[in-house]
Parts: C-alpha cells; structure tokens; sequence
C-alpha cells in the first residue's frame, strides 16, 4: 500500500524477487495516508477504498506511505484521525486511523493473522513540488522535518505492537548518495532559475521563487534573456527529482524490505 513510490512498481517488483512472493499493489501517485486507506484521487486516476476482499487473501500488508503528507504537524501518539469531527488531522492521528482501517478490513475478512509491516519514508532530496530535502524544516520555521515524520510513524506503530521498516535511518540513502539513489542524478534543473530575474538576467532578490501557472518569467536561454509563460503545475522546477528513486534506489528500498519481512516474519 502506498503512493507513487510503490506505484513504480519497481521496489515490489524486487521484492517479489527476493522472497519469490507474489505482490499485490494498492497505490496511486500524490496520495497521501488517509486516501490510502479510504480512497482517493491520484496522479494517474482513481484508488479505491481498502476492502475485505482485498485483503481477506493476503498473508502480509506493507503499509510504506508519508510522503505526500509533509508539512502536516507531527502530533503525539496515542492521537487518531476522525473522519467525523476532522480531528487528529496529524502524522500521528492518521498513522493511528490508518492501522485501524487495516485490522477493520482484516477483521471483515476473517484474516486477523496477516501480518501488518509500516514502513518508513528515506532520506530524500529536494524535487519540483516541495523546495526542502528531508533534514530541512517544511514549512520553515516549523521544526517539522522528514525525520520527525518517520519517527512519529515509526513511534505508534511500535505502540501498537507492529513492526516497522526503518527507511530514513537504515537506507543509506542520503545528502552523499542522492546522486547515485535519486530519479535526478543532479540536484538542480538549469533550466529554471531558482530566483526571479530582471530584464537583464539579473536576480531581483536571493529569496527562492515559487512558479506558478499561467505566470511569466524571465529565464536565460542561449545567452539571452527570454520571458516565458510558465505551463507546468510544479511550483519548484529548478529543483531535480531527489525524492523519487534510479532504479539502484528501488531496489535498495526492495532489498531493505525484503530483508526486515524475512528477519520479521521468517521466510
């Protein structure tokens, strides 16, 4: 279960290999915890709710989500999301309600000994929709990073007794191996400027721009200094994508996956 990490298919697919397993996907692209688990609309469509019939044959559920909820405060364990009420709208509060949705669709389903892994996000580099990379504050001045989002999923799954695959402090991946693991080998795309230029090619001020649709920019093109309506929908273009995965990035993720269910749960 998870989002445009797991909707690669690449990790799965290297697990599949590993524990010569069959792997079932229930993903969507830009889909955060709570869509997950209730449904949601995707980068590349519609997810259905998690159900009993999708889970009454599974003998392992991974849980590897998070990354599309940055931002959102990281809460205290012991807090769950309402759907309701809109409370407990926290990392901690969704990662609750999240477990809680699968052990409801499990307990339809008659299938209470599957086991449940969650696993957290790694260590990842700034890209084009958020201008941070996992050790820096988002939003700034939040004291909200990337790690204090895995640590608080890690945090109630241990409170809940399930275990828990450690990407951000196992992986490897890092600010020194972005280059080799992240889908950009390089950190920035030259093709847009991080600050907003003059007529003349010159930054009007040092503070990072956000881009927005439909917008005009300047940008430097050839050697000249060129004004062009931006067409995207990423805020941050000049950032490269370090946040998703080269195919060595994958499957290191599927390796370290492989490893804990097989060290978790046996063979």
């Amino acid at each position: 279960m998870g989002d445009s990490m797991t909707e690669a298919g690449i990790w799965p697919a290297r697990l599949a290999e590993k524990l010569q397993c069959n792997v079932h996907r229930h993903c969507k692209g830009g889909l955060g915890m709570l869509e997950i688990v209730d449904g949601g609309v995707g980068a590349e469509g519609n997810l259905a709710p998690l159900s009993s019939e999708l889970v009454r044959p599974m003998d392992l559920i991974i849980f590897y989500a998070g990354y599309n909820n940055r931002g959102i405060p990281d809460g205290i364990p012991g807090e769950c999301y309402s759907p309701e009420n809109q409370t407990g709208i926290t990392i901690a509060g969704m990662m609750q309600y999240c477990i809680n949705r699968i052990y409801e669709e499990l307990r339809k389903a008659e299938n209470l000994s599957c086991r449940l892994l969650i696993v957290t996000p790694h260590c990842a580099g700034r890209y084009p929709y958020i201008d941070a990379d996992g050790y820096g504050e988002f939003p700034a001045g939040t004291g909200r990073t990337m790690e204090s989002l895995s640590g608080r999923m890690k945090e109630v799954a241990q409170r809940n007794n399930i275990a828990v695959c450690d990407l951000w402090h196992n992986s490897g991946i890092n600010k020194y191996t972005w280059s080799i693991y992240g889908a950009c080998r390089e950190e920035a795309n030259e093709n847009y400027s991080p600050f907003l230029l003059d007529p003349l090619g010159n930054p009007v001020s040092m503070e990072r721009v956000s881009y927005e649709r439909g917008k005009t920019y300047y940008q430097k093109r050839n050697g000249a200094v060129v004004l062009e309506e931006y067409t995207d929908i990423t805020p941050y273009p000049y950032n490269g994508d370090q946040l998703h995965c080269s195919r060595e990035g994958y499957y290191l993720i599927g390796d370290l996956i492989a490893g804990v269910v097989k060290k978790m749960f046996g063979e």
